[in-house]
């Protein structure tokens, strides 16, 4: 059996910064960063993710006599979006899968309206421009990628270290 999915990752970002020269020592950058974070997601829905909320105990698996598989008769049991696999029973309790029960394609919620700051400086100590010191922060919003239940609404700020 071999399937091969279709996956669409794209990011948008813009900044803008400007510099205010204080005095003809001191240069000052402000800026903010935008970004844009829909996660990737399979054009044919064929991801899945465990949502907490979803899972119901009621519908627990239960196991087979003599060995570890699911018994068919378990709850819970649903039919997989692949077609590939569509007459095997597969054990959907909790599942998150995209299109259903109000799953975003992603699995997870995209967020367009992650803004963040960039500050900078740049100080001549003599004021010859031979002995400069520059410094700065940024950061930025980028999807989560490992780890990621369908209850995760925030965003994941990462920051680089800094850079000498």
């Amino acid at each position: 059996m071999h399937d091969s999915g279709q996956y669409n990752n794209v990011s948008w970002a813009a900044y803008f910064q400007d510099n205010w020269r204080v005095n003809n020592r001191l240069t000052l950058n402000q800026g903010v960063r935008w970004d844009g974070v829909p996660h990737t997601y399979e054009a044919n829905n064929r991801l899945g993710n465990f949502c907490p909320n979803l899972y119901n105990p009621a519908s627990a698996a239960t196991l087979a006599s003599g060995n570890s598989s699911i018994d068919p008769g378990s709850a819970g049991l649903g039919t997989s979006p692949n077609p590939i696999l569509a007459n095997t029973p597969i054990y959907l309790n909790g599942i998150g899968i995209p299109g259903k029960n109000g799953i975003p394609k992603g699995v997870v919620d995209d967020h367009w309206a992650a803004f963040a700051p960039r500050v900078g400086f740049a100080y001549d100590f003599t004021g010859a421009g031979k002995t400069v010191i520059r410094g700065g922060f940024g950061a930025q919003f980028l999807p989560a990628s490992r780890g990621t239940t369908c209850t995760t609404r925030g965003r994941t700020l990462l920051s680089a270290p800094p850079t000498v």
